[in-house]
């Protein structure tokens, strides 16, 4: 019969690892190393086991998988490189989040912004919130839509309310613009992708993973964010943007969750 959360067991909380590192360190290209993990689910406080052949997984790193819990982020609390098992038993470990973080980042009301190009990616901050994206077929369509302008923003009544109650909830978990893209992470009842772009003060081709249609709260709320960051940014650094074109925010207790509890090593100067 096949197991298809693994076996489970009772198993206690993991204790946070200790803060990050100080030293940065190069990252090599890893092999991945056979092994089967218990990975424990904090929301279920059960711990079950999967089989990994694609990444070196360690203590703490924290994975999706397959199976009954696809979607759903654990964290590895037991790797096993000694093992003889039907593989028709087993889900298996289909992606681990990059925790490791090197940068300087500048504290910005509730957020933790960084300027420089290939810190906090959003390719790096998506698997921290979100799985590896499923195989399947995806539409995307490319066309006339509204601009906002964020100097004079102007959000739909029928969203309005609920977005700004999002953006004073600080539920924009992570923000970034790389030239003209545009993205963002929005924690609602799950954590959504926003992708958008941004060029002479407007943003356009907005774009939300939730299920409404045109402008979203989720939506309405990056635009707020949006507006707020970058008017703190032109505030205190007015160069930067025009420099490299690049920032990245994160809220400060999704990235003191990642970047302190992972196994992985930060180096962090914070201004």
């Amino acid at each position: 019969m096949k197991h298809l959360i693994g076996f489970c067991v009772q198993t206690p909380a993991p204790e946070a690892a200790a803060g990050a590192t100080s030293a940065p360190s190069e990252q090599a290209e890893v092999t991945a190393v056979p092994s089967v993990v218990r990975v424990f689910f904090s929301e279920l406080h059960r711990a079950y086991s999967y089989y990994n052949d694609r990444f070196d997984l360690h203590n703490g790193d924290l994975v999706y998988v397959s199976g009954q819990l696809a979607g759903q982020r654990g964290r590895v609390v037991e790797v096993d490189y000694n093992f003889r098992i039907r593989l028709a038993d087993y889900q298996r470990v289909i992606g681990v989040a990059d925790t490791a973080v090197h940068g300087t980042f500048y504290t910005l009301g509730a957020h933790l912004v960084t300027l420089e190009p290939n810190v906090l990616p959003f390719r790096q901050v998506r698997g921290w919130f979100l799985p590896p994206e499923a195989d399947g077929e995806y539409a995307v369509g490319h066309g006339p839509g509204p601009v906002y302008a964020l100097e004079q923003l102007s959000i739909p009544a029928g969203v309005a309310e609920k977005g700004h109650a999002y953006y004073m909830e600080n539920r924009v978990i992570y923000l970034s613009v790389d030239g003209t893209a545009g993205h963002a992470i929005v924690n609602g009842t799950v954590p959504y992708e926003i992708t958008f772009t941004y060029a002479d003060g407007s943003v356009s081709a907005l774009t939300c993973g939730c299920y409404e249609t045109g402008l979203c709260k989720h939506g309405a709320a990056v635009l707020l964010q949006l507006r707020e960051t970058l008017e703190k940014i032109h505030e205190h650094w007015p160069d930067a943007l025009a420099e490299d074109g690049y920032f990245a925010a994160v809220s400060k207790s999704a990235f003191s969750f990642f970047t302190t509890s992972s196994s992985k090593p930060a180096s962090i100067t914070l201004t």
